[in-house]
């Protein structure tokens, strides 16, 4: 968890490397200013909507949405 997690902010250039083996200080600030850009509280903690914006964000616009699929 902790790496795809940083493997992601690093991806949106938000965490420097070397990559951490840990959920420290380091990777909570990086959290932190992911969900301040997001418009999201800034809590560090990586709960339902900071992942789900994080998979959007790197994902783009295929990435998940918590909006109802189209009916066929």
């Amino acid at each position: 968890m902790v790496a795809t997690l940083a493997l992601r902010l690093q991806k949106l250039g938000l965490l420097a490397p070397p990559m951490p083996t840990s959920n420290g200080e380091r990777l909570q600030q990086a959290v932190r200013r992911f969900q301040a850009s997001m418009g999201l509280t800034p809590d560090g903690i990586v709960g339902p909507r900071t992942t789900l914006a994080l998979s959007r964000a790197v994902a783009g616009r295929f990435g998940p949405s918590l909006a109802a699929a189209p009916s066929r």
